[in-house]
């Protein structure tokens, strides 16, 4: 008889959480999914100035909610990370000439532009990589704007529940995620599998846990690790 599957914890915004946490059940309705985001997106007021910028640069779907209007009627050029983050700002009146998969290949995809102009960061308080940082040591002009912070919140009643019955899959798809899951759970005697889209954030897992990084990173790809993980253990896909 194989071992129970674990309860999967989906710790991003709602809003993020709910498509995911859908596919997984349509994939594999015997498990147990628990929505529990540790962040809440709150947009900064205020409006977007982009009157003194060639480009805007995006690297997640949050800083695109949060200047939802700003777009010129020119339809000006943003360079985006990841075709969910691109979609969203075409939807918003933008256009998207360069679309990475990753903020490093963005950010070298941009410096080999004959001319990538001055180019505006719009992002949130926490990132997880130094994207501005990156852009400046090649030499672009880019400016920051931060366009919405990321409230910590408690884990839900349900979450709680689950990762004291035993050892769970969470996600973390986030440094910051990653450092509020060790705060919330630095008493649990579980060893959970935690869940990363990348090794630095893998790194920022408290030793008490187990991480994964992903293989890949389309939404696709992570349900089916995240499935295999509540099935079968650390095992199924590559830590």
């Amino acid at each position: 008889m194989s071992p129970p599957s674990r309860p999967l914890l989906l710790t991003r915004p709602k809003a993020d959480s709910e498509p995911l946490a859908e596919r997984i059940a349509a994939a594999a309705p015997d498990l147990q999914v628990v929505i529990s985001p540790l962040m809440r997106i709150e947009p900064r007021r205020g409006s977007v100035r982009l009157a003194d910028c060639d480009a805007v640069v995006f690297t997640s779907r949050n800083a695109v909610r949060a200047t939802v209007g700003a777009a010129r009627s020119n339809a000006m050029p943003a360079h985006c990370v990841g075709p969910k983050t691109a979609l969203a700002a075409r939807r918003a009146g933008f256009v998207t000439p360069v679309v990475e998969s990753s903020a490093a290949a963005l950010a070298a995809c941009i410096a080999d532009m004959q001319d990538p102009g001055r180019l505006l960061y719009l992002r949130g308080a926490h990132v997880t990589i130094n994207l501005a940082g990156q852009l400046a040591a090649k030499g672009i002009q880019v400016d920051e704007e931060i366009v919405y912070d990321q409230i910590s919140l408690p884990l839900g009643r349900q979450a709680i529940k689950a990762l004291n019955s035993g050892a769970c899959v969470a996600t973390a798809y986030s440094r910051r995620t990653a450092i509020l899951f060790n705060d919330r759970q630095r008493q649990s005697r579980h060893a959970h599998i935690v869940h990363c889209l990348s090794r630095k954030i893998a790194r920022a897992v408290s030793p008490q846990f187990r991480p994964v990084v992903a293989s890949d990173r389309s939404e696709g790809a992570i349900a089916r690790e995240l499935v295999a993980l509540a099935r079968n253990g650390i095992e199924s896909p590559r830590s």
